[in-house]
């Protein structure tokens, strides 16, 4: 899998770095090394999966959904966020990695792919605030609403479980 589709994806991240170029909050994209492996500058601190939440401070992510805004107003979309994508830089700062799975649109793109990339946007905004109150158990944090793709696929979902003959 990796020989198949790590190059295509590796594009699309390369793509997405450098469309971010320059945001804060997201490392310096340095270049291609080869078909399958870029180059990203280096942030000091850990990913969110590591660091303790005593020391994660409720700002932090107030930055990291400014950061967000960022990059959907550049036209990407992480589209699989996680703790693991999200990095304590220097200060305390918030960075987003890891854009292998992005989506990225233009205002020229396809009726399709300008559907998909808000709903990926939908999606990384949900993550946030899931990983926002995991970290910080704050119960105001409200996650957007689940519409578009996620109904979709919960009423999918829904169907399987009674075929199968569970409630």
């Amino acid at each position: 899998m990796r020989l198949l589709l790590g190059p295509f994806q590796l594009d699309r991240e390369t793509e997405a770095y450098r469309r971010l170029s320059g945001l804060p909050g997201v490392p310096r994209f340095l270049g291609r090394i080869d078909r399958m492996a870029i180059a990203l500058e280096y942030i000091q601190g850990p990913d969110l999966a590591s660091a303790h939440p005593d020391r994660i401070p409720a700002s932090f992510f107030d930055g990291l959904e400014r950061v967000l805004e960022g990059i959907h107003g550049r036209g990407v979309a992480h589209g699989d966020l996680s703790r693991r994508d999200i990095l304590v830089g220097p200060g305390g700062e918030p960075y987003v990695v890891d854009f292998s799975t992005s989506i990225i649109a233009g205002p020229d793109a396809d009726p399709l792919v300008r559907f998909l990339f808000s709903q990926m946007c939908l999606a990384d905004r949900r993550a946030v605030v899931k990983i926002r109150r995991r970290f910080t158990g704050d119960p105001a944090a409200r996650v957007p609403g689940r519409r578009g793709l996620y109904r979709i696929g919960r009423g999918l979902k829904r169907l399987v479980d009674r075929a199968r003959g569970r409630p």
